[in-house]
């Protein structure tokens, strides 16, 4: 078993880092990102330089935050990854950590294809937060206490990792791995 122990969030600062997964992202998606940031990042050089628009120092101002707000959320959002402890499974989206005691997880399951409506990024709906990187199978994590009760988490192999948390809490607690529709 691969154990490193990671203190950069804090959040993790004395816990064991037993397995640690990138969120997964389609090619579309990363391109939108770098489209997106790539068209902003031209506006405001082509404003800049050659006055293609009112250049007052509020109107610069504005648009320079515009460019470093997204950069930013595309950071915290291309950032994502989910990670197993030997006391939690944590989402990870800078500077966002969402950890889940294992002694409150109630159960586990794999959610069939996010549909499209969903969106990308960090999602509350009711009583469920979601950690969405892209449209696939998710894993669905139960809580017993807390004001989220269910946490979807789109890891690259949602049976892998329920098997993984299995493994790494060397079965003292059982998860299924049952499918079903969100």
């Amino acid at each position: 078993m691969n154990v490193k122990n990671i203190s950069i969030d804090g959040v993790s600062e004395g816990r064991n880092i037993l397995y640690e997964e990138k969120a997964p992202f389609s090619s579309a998606t990363q391109w939108i990102v770098i489209l997106g940031g790539f068209i902003l990042a031209m506006f405001y050089f082509l404003q800049f330089f050659f006055s293609l628009v009112d250049r007052s120092p509020g109107r610069e101002t504005i648009r320079l935050m515009v460019v470093v707000l997204y950069s930013f959320i595309m950071w915290s959002f291309l950032g994502m990854k989910f990670r197993i402890t030997d006391k939690s499974v944590e989402a990870v989206m800078p500077p966002f950590v969402y950890s889940i005691p294992l002694s409150e997880i109630t159960g586990m399951r794999t959610i069939e294809n996010i549909q499209w409506q969903a969106g990308w990024g960090l999602w509350v709906w009711g009583d469920r937060l979601a950690f969405i990187s892209m449209h696939k199978d998710a894993v669905e994590v139960g809580k017993g206490k807390g004001f989220f009760k269910k946490v979807l988490l789109t890891t690259r192999d949602p049976e892998e990792f329920i098997d993984m948390v299995n493994r790494y809490t060397q079965n003292k607690i059982k998860f299924k791995k049952t499918g079903g529709k969100n």
